[in-house]
């Protein structure tokens, strides 16, 4: 299910894509790695990073998008909502790796599907420099939903 989930998730970019919102969307983009091994004078990469959804904005913007096929819980006591702290890891370090090679990463985003338990976005901020945004959103399954509000 969660190969499903992302592919909908794509198609749901690339539907903001198709009416003007992004200027791109690369689904499984690896272009990165996570470390370089030197060995003997010679330069090996290994641990390819390969963030589900990768776009940009019309304004040059950059959003790496992780999507879960979870259900998180937005009144959870605990007021983590259900969320892994290994897949907060994963996104930071795709942060750190592109904001190298890359002029910035102005947001990631976590996709989980939407039900009674979870509609409403929850914004937080990494405590890294530059306090990179995160936000975690609810992907409407109703297709009469568009993806737009969400995202802004």
């Amino acid at each position: 299910m969660e190969l499903v989930f992302e592919r909908f998730v794509h198609r749901g970019l690339l539907d903001m894509k198709a009416r003007g919102e992004l200027a791109s969307v690369s689904y499984q983009s690896n272009r990165y790695y996570l470390l370089d091994r030197m060995e003997e004078g010679r330069n090996s990469k290994s641990f390819n990073l390969r963030p589900d959804l990768v776009a940009r904005t019309n304004e040059g913007k950059l959003w790496i998008l992780d999507a879960k096929w979870k259900l998180l819980d937005e009144r959870a006591l605990d007021g983590k909502s259900g969320i892994c702290q290994s897949d907060l890891y994963q996104l930071l370090s795709y942060a750190t790796i592109y904001r190298g090679e890359l002029a910035n990463v102005d947001r990631l985003i976590l996709v989980y599907p939407e039900w009674s338990g979870f509609s409403v976005p929850i914004r937080f901020e990494y405590a890294d420099s530059p306090r990179t945004p995160l936000h975690v959103i609810a992907a409407p399954l109703d297709k009469g939903k568009e993806w737009s509000l969400l995202l802004r």
